[in-house]
């Protein structure tokens, strides 16, 4: 699994800045769905609501269907068809209520209020990068000792 650079961080606050919010743009639907599948950054990903209580459980690559994020509570259960990814996260409040309200989108949805959605949760995400990233390759988590001997008689 590749991960992108921080330029889609910038790139989506960009998006974000030019966003209109009207109030025709804000139309969601009142009854959410179980599970919404789109792409992100050439990855075909589903958020789910396992409890149908209108927020976002998990979220998983339909690829690999692996789970990568789940809300803390709801880790370590087993679900049909999916399985845990070694890197897997915990949902923060904040990803939980972003991810929460692609349950709502429908068809009536305007592609404007959709990329405002897909923004915010790239800008989400992209504070678990550092974790993910360590995950995948550990040797980032050691450090750069480069120098520390120049300081050691400081």
């Amino acid at each position: 699994m590749k991960f992108k650079s921080p330029v889609f961080a910038v790139l989506s606050l960009i998006l974000v800045g030019c966003v209109s919010t009207s109030t025709q743009d804000k139309q969601i639907s009142q009854t959410p769905s179980k599970q919404y599948c789109d792409e992100y950054v050439g990855y075909f990903m589903c958020v789910q609501d396992t409890d149908e209580d209108g927020a976002v459980d998990l979220m998983y690559f339909t690829d690999t269907m692996d789970i990568f994020m789940i809300k803390s509570a709801y880790n370590g259960r087993e679900y049909a068809g999916l399985i845990y990814h070694p890197c897997v996260q915990l949902m923060d409040q904040a990803m939980e209520n972003i991810s929460s309200e692609l349950l709502y989108v429908n068809d009536q949805t305007s592609s404007i209020r959709k990329t405002a959605i897909r923004s915010r949760l790239m800008m989400n995400y992209m504070r678990y990068y550092t974790k993910i990233n360590t995950c995948h390759n550990p040797e980032l988590a050691e450090g750069d000792d480069f120098g520390d001997e120049d300081f050691e008689d400081l």
